[in-house]
């Protein structure tokens, strides 16, 4: 069993965050590098510490970053229908919590 954080790699992989979308992603090399965003599709020059649009992508909907407080209104809908107050606030912090595990960094494309 290898290192949690590497893989057994040796390298800790880096989540940049996309100037389009909002949506996090990881590179497949050290940067510079120039990917595509795996959640509006724009190509990104991806460097240490900027990350320049090459081609703008379509923001998909519902973006990224409203995963949470989407996963938590629906959640906290679906519960108060079913079981009532308690139900809603139990579903609220399950649709949040599904919400997060939504907006995990997912591994972006070399082009």
């Amino acid at each position: 069993m290898g290192c949690p954080v590497c893989n057994g790699t040796g390298k800790i992989r880096q989540a940049f965050s996309c100037p389009v979308c909002s949506g996090r992603y990881y590179v497949p090399k050290d940067p510079p590098v120039q990917v595509r965003c795996p959640h509006c599709g724009s190509l990104l020059l991806t460097c240490w510490d900027i990350i320049q649009v090459v081609e703008r992508g379509a923001v998909p909907i519902p973006p990224p970053g409203s995963k949470v407080p989407l996963g938590a209104v629906g959640g906290g809908t679906l519960g108060l229908v079913i079981a009532g107050p308690i139900g809603g606030l139990i579903g609220a912090i399950m649709g949040g919590v599904i919400g997060v595990a939504a907006e995990a960094p997912l591994e972006a494309r070399e082009e």
